[in-house]
């Protein structure tokens, strides 16, 4: 009985998935179709590019614990035995 519903749920799982694939790519397929027709170039939802220095400074600076350990000189390597 436990193997008839576990299969059952894997099978409404992948059928769930399917579906939501066949959606994407007729979606794709929708923008293409747009995309060919258009005279012009589609619209872009990207954001415009705008410069930040406070988040170079910021990305600059070391950070964790090996941030000041990692700002001294590099140790040297322990002598063979």
């Amino acid at each position: 009985m436990r193997q008839i519903v576990v299969n059952s749920i894997d099978g409404i799982l992948a059928a769930l998935f399917a579906i939501l694939i066949i959606m994407v790519h007729l979606d794709a397929f929708w923008v293409w179709v747009k995309a060919i027709k258009a005279k012009d170039p589609l619209p872009s939802a990207e954001a415009p590019f705008e410069e930040s220095t406070a988040a170079q400074e910021h990305l600059a600076r070391p950070h964790g614990p090996r941030s000041a350990s990692a700002q001294r000189a590099p140790r040297r390597a322990a002598p063979h035995r």
